[in-house]
């Protein structure tokens, strides 16, 4: 039969990682049925199936159909290429790959031979995850967290100048480029959690003629909540040397380079794959949770810690306690390990989710 085109359809439920009784067996037998919106339409789908989405089409090569066994001539399994849509289903799939879990598409064809073929072949198509990881580790110190980075001069921010729209802090992120091409990253944003919830009182002091003074007393209820992780302009003023998205360096004189990488919010990727190049360190910035603030602190106080004022610092008293605490205990150089929820990245023009 050569070369078989097939539509891809996908059931994102049975196929969720975090789902209460996710196992390969319960995936298969739940991604297995198919019901699209037009059989959901006309009731032709089991009671409680999911409806199924439509991510694309795959091309499968060699395609052989003899008694007993269909697959390649020569190969027990199928050499295929998949083109998925631009869609949130699509992202979806493409990020829980890149998180290295297995998933279960449903296939159904051909779509590209005689039409008393056409879709008389349901099958389902097992997908491995990436044999790579793109998120493979994240750094906080003293340096990020607590001194951090001027978006406006690529400086480390000034005591007096650590406004939310000009400094920048937040913790050095490692990726790996699991895909055999030439990408880009842009828009990224998730959240990050500590792994158990903390609770606690605290007095912040300040040494005055020699005297400590008590500034500020707090009490910080239970949360496991850290901050929401951003990209944005700014994030490549801790690397001078950055070339740029293309990797040919900025043009113009220095305060034009200087001025375009600071301007830059895309993460470029070399290809990579399993034994490819295409590593990236990059700098994502931490911005307080929503409604954390008020969850949080047990006196009603929301607005900046130091002082009341946001230029010297403009996070709650328990947000920049979280992160003096956890930067001066780290140190320079110090690794901070925590559990993330969902990632929202874009990939070209694919919003990609990724699930760790």
């Amino acid at each position: 039969m050569g070369t078989l085109e097939v539509e891809l359809w996908y059931n994102p439920i049975a196929n969720d990682p975090h789902r209460p009784g996710y196992g390969p067996a319960s995936r298969r037998a739940l991604g297995s049925r198919l019901c699209t919106p037009a059989m959901s339409a006309a009731g032709a789908c089991g009671a409680g199936w999911e409806v199924s989405e439509r991510i694309g089409t795959a091309l499968f090569y060699g395609f052989k159909v003899r008694r007993g066994a269909i697959g390649s001539p020569r190969q027990p399994s199928l050499r295929a290429s998949i083109r998925l849509w631009s869609s949130e289903t699509s992202g979806r799939v493409a990020g829980r790959w890149a998180a290295q879990h297995e998933q279960s598409i449903i296939s159904l064809g051909p779509i590209n031979k005689a039409a008393y073929l056409d879709r008389v072949w349901q099958g389902l198509v097992h997908l491995d995850g990436s044999p790579v990881r793109l998120l493979t580790g994240a750094l906080g110190s003293r340096e990020t967290f607590v001194r951090g980075y001027d978006s406006q001069t690529g400086q480390e921010c000034d005591v007096y100048r650590q406004g939310a729209e000009h400094c920048d802090k937040g913790a050095l992120v490692m990726a790996h480029n699991p895909f055999h091409r030439r990408f880009a990253l842009h828009s990224i944003e998730y959240d990050v959690y500590f792994e158990e919830q903390f609770e606690y009182d605290a007095t912040f002091r300040v040494e005055a003629l020699g005297l400590p003074l008590d500034l500020r007393a707090v009490s910080c209820a239970p949360t496991d909540a850290f901050a929401r992780m951003r990209s944005k302009p700014g994030m490549w003023a801790f690397a001078p040397n950055h070339q740029g998205p293309d990797g040919a360096g900025y043009t113009g004189d220095a305060a034009e380079r200087r001025a375009a990488r600071l301007a830059d919010e895309a993460v470029p990727f070399s290809p990579g794959g399993e034994a490819g190049a295409g590593t990236v360190p990059f700098f994502l910035t931490a911005f307080p949770m929503p409604g954390n603030a008020e969850r949080t602190n047990r006196d009603g106080n929301t607005g900046p810690c130091v002082l009341g004022i946001a230029t010297l610092d403009p996070f709650d008293c328990c947000e920049w306690s979280w992160r003096q605490g956890g930067g001066f205990l780290l140190g320079p150089g110090g690794l901070l390990a925590y559990g993330v929820g969902p990632i929202r990245m874009f990939v070209d023009v694919l919003l990609l989710t990724y699930f760790c």
